[in-house]
């Protein structure tokens, strides 16, 4: 049988040791918002930097469902496709297939820059932001907005 002194020190070194595993969940190397842009009619998410160098290597929006540009010239396609599948919604009553991009609009990834600095990449209007999955060199991180 063991001795009740036994137990609690065998105890304290149990919970010591559970108490000492705890760990504090890592913050994301970046502050996201996201912006309406009016020049382009496209919504524009800003990646601030918050740590001494970082490289987004991948942004996925709504699961892959909205497609990004990391170009000026992306984003005005995005936002040309956006108008030319309302007015087929409207003049043929039915959902259009999207325009074929003529380039990859994601071209521009990865993304880098130091502490600061924001880092930009666009979806279409018509996406309706819920989350954003982004990969860095820093890791994987998600964040959710609220419809």
């Amino acid at each position: 049988m063991f001795h009740p002194c036994h137990i609690a020190g065998v105890l304290a070194v149990m919970t010591a040791g559970v108490m000492g595993s705890v760990s504090v969940a890592q913050s994301a190397p970046y502050d996201l918002k996201w912006y309406y842009d009016d020049l382009v009619e496209v919504k524009r998410l800003d990646f601030i930097v918050l740590t001494d160098q970082l490289e987004i290597t991948d942004v996925i929006v709504n699961k892959g469902n909205c497609p990004i540009a990391t170009t000026f010239d992306g984003a005005v396609e995005l936002s040309v496709n956006d108008a030319v599948q309302k007015l087929g919604e409207v003049f043929a009553g039915q959902e259009m297939e999207p325009l074929q991009q003529t380039s990859d609009p994601a071209e521009g990834l990865p993304l880098s820059g130091v502490y600061g600095e924001s880092l930009s990449v666009f979806v279409g209007l018509s996406c309706n932001i819920l989350l954003v999955e982004i990969i860095t060199s820093e890791g994987e991180w998600s964040s959710q907005f609220k419809p």
